[in-house]
C-alpha cells in the first residue's frame, strides 16, 4: 500500500465516520417538535414559580407591614392606659 491509497483510506473512513455521526445525532421533526414544546412547558413553569415567588413575597411584606402596625398600636394603648395622668381607660 502506497501512501496516497492510506489517505484515501482514511479520508473515505473519516468521512463515513462524519455521516454515522450525523445520521444519530439528527433527529426527525416530531422529536424535534417535541424538544420544543418541553422547553415552552418549563419556561411557562418556570414564569409561573416566578410570579408566585414574587406574590409571596409581596404577601408576606404586607403582613409584616400589618404586624408592625398592630403591635405598635397595641404598645402605644398599653402606654396609654399605664401613663400617670391617667390616660383613656383609667376614668
Amino acid at each position: 500500500m502506497n501512501e496516497q491509497s492510506t489517505m484515501t483510506d482514511y479520508q473515505r473512513l473519516a468521512e463515513e465516520f462524519a455521516k454515522a455521526l450525523e445520521k444519530r445525532r439528527s433527529i426527525d421533526e416530531r422529536t424535534h417538535s417535541e424538544h420544543h414544546d418541553y422547553i415552552r412547558h418549563l419556561i411557562a413553569q418556570d414564569r409561573r414559580r416566578d410570579e408566585l415567588i414574587q406574590n409571596l413575597k409581596k404577601n408576606v411584606l404586607v403582613w409584616a407591614v400589618l404586624g408592625l402596625l398592630v403591635g405598635g398600636w397595641q404598645i402605644v394603648t398599653h402606654w396609654l392606659r399605664t401613663f400617670p395622668w391617667g390616660g383613656p381607660g383609667n376614668g
